[in-house]
């Protein structure tokens, strides 16, 4: 609230099940959560909570879980994790269509994260190692062979 009283918050209410993560657009427009939803109680899934509207969408749903969403410094991709194929692995889709998602991990993995200029995307692999790719591109991305970082 404002010192002269005026508030320009809104309430957003949203019934989810269980959430586990959360992530903020760059734009502050969007929060992405991963949770469950309340009425079928599955897997864990990607919601996009619109600030402007009080929208809630189910963003991405696949068989298995998915989680731990996190937006490229520039807003356009969204890593996250999931493990659909039995395993868990990083993955790179598009925002805020979700287009074709494209695995990053290649020994499974999770915990993704973004270089601020995002330029290189961070996970763990399933060992704990800190693995690491070069992205490239700006229409559609490129990703370099996957590589360790730890020292």
């Amino acid at each position: 609230m404002a010192k002269n009283g005026s508030s320009d918050e809104r309430l957003i209410r949203w019934e989810a099940g269980a959430i586990e993560d959360l992530d903020w657009s760059p734009d502050g427009q969007t929060l992405l959560v991963a949770a469950t939803d309340p009425e079928t109680d599955r897997n864990m899934q990607l919601w996009a909570v619109r600030v402007d509207d009080g929208s809630t969408d189910l963003w991405l749903a696949v068989d298995g879980d998915v989680g731990e969403g996190r937006f490229s410094p520039d807003g356009n991709w969204i890593a996250y994790s999931s493990d659909k194929t039995g395993v868990p692995e990083v993955y790179v889709v598009s925002f805020p269509e979700a287009g074709r998602p494209m695995r990053v991990s290649t020994a499974g993995g999770s915990t993704p994260a973004w270089r601020a200029d995002w330029r290189e995307l961070f996970y763990l692999e399933l060992t704990g190692a800190p693995m690491a790719v070069d992205v490239d591109g700006t229409d559609s991305l490129e990703f370099s062979r996957t590589r360790d970082c730890s020292m």
